[in-house]
């Protein structure tokens, strides 16, 4: 509002400020929604990295498994992803990778760790070598206080086995059917891209038909519940094992009864 007498100083002034704050809002809902379009493009590019149901089908049939799985990011990117690779007649590698952070940062991360996977496969059959080689040349090229978590583990049909290594992962679980029992295996190791000298060791245990093994990112035990309260992994192996031993006890339906409690809670 402007009073009488009107000062023509004082209106230009006034109508500049406005003109200024329309042209700076204009530009503003511009660069919103070119960053929602170029972060969808990173998140559908993103995407791709993880097995689709195709190709899960696929390696099902060529391993006689069963291969559950659940992805999803807690914003546009994220620096989780995981995946599965033919080595041989016999072996199927089985990865999960969690970068530290969200965002733009932990994707990029993400697409130079996945090609330098593509390239290190010379020593793939081997998950000791292969975190070990992976680290050195992903170590040099990550600024301080980056780093990521990996399970990376090798199974061999022929020889009914699971050789893996950790790179400091939350501990993957084995489900023994003949035992009845599970045993969380070994998680030890340093964190992947931290230190450039880390070697990783490699454990072997037995993979049995009718086993099971569960890979996991933190979000499942450090995720907080409608009290507020963190539940430890022994209550989800817990549900898990329960729903096996049931009347629809399989892979798929202990997952999804796993995935469903997670979403409730």
């Amino acid at each position: 509002y402007l009073t009488k007498p009107i000062d023509p100083h004082e209106i230009t002034a006034r109508a500049t400020v406005h003109l200024e704050r329309e042209v700076m809002t204009k530009r503003l809902r511009e660069f919103n929604l070119r960053m929602v379009n170029e972060l969808e493009i990173a998140r559908t590019t993103q995407n791709i990295l993880i097995p689709s149901s195709s190709f899960i089908s696929e390696m099902e049939e060529a391993y006689k498994l069963q291969i559950c799985s659940h992805y999803q990011s807690c914003s546009e990117l994220g620096g989780d992803f995981w995946g599965i690779k033919s080595l041989s007649n016999e072996e199927l590698a089985i990865y999960m990778v969690d970068f530290a952070g969200h965002g733009v940062n932990a994707a990029l991360n993400v697409f130079r760790l996945h090609a330098l996977m593509q390239a290190a496969m010379d020593t793939a059959k081997t998950p000791s070598a292969y975190l070990t080689y992976l680290n050195s040349i992903l170590a040099p090229l990550l600024p301080t206080g980056q780093f990521a978590t990996m399970f990376y583990g090798v199974i061999n049909n022929k020889r009914n086995t699971l050789s893996y290594a950790s790179a400091a992962s939350p501990p993957a679980v084995l489900f023994s059917k003949q035992a009845s029992s599970h045993q969380l295996l070994d998680s030890t190791g340093t964190l992947l891209g931290a230190f450039r000298e880390s070697v990783y060791k490699m454990e072997e245990v037995e993979f049995n038909a009718g086993d099971y093994l569960l890979l996991y990112s933190d979000a499942l035990i450090e995720t907080q519940n409608a009290s507020g309260e963190m539940l430890p992994i022994e209550y989800w192996l817990e549900s898990f094992q329960t729903s096996l031993k049931g009347e629809r006890g399989s892979c798929k339906h202990s997952f999804e009864v796993l995935l469903s409690d997670f979403n409730k809670k």
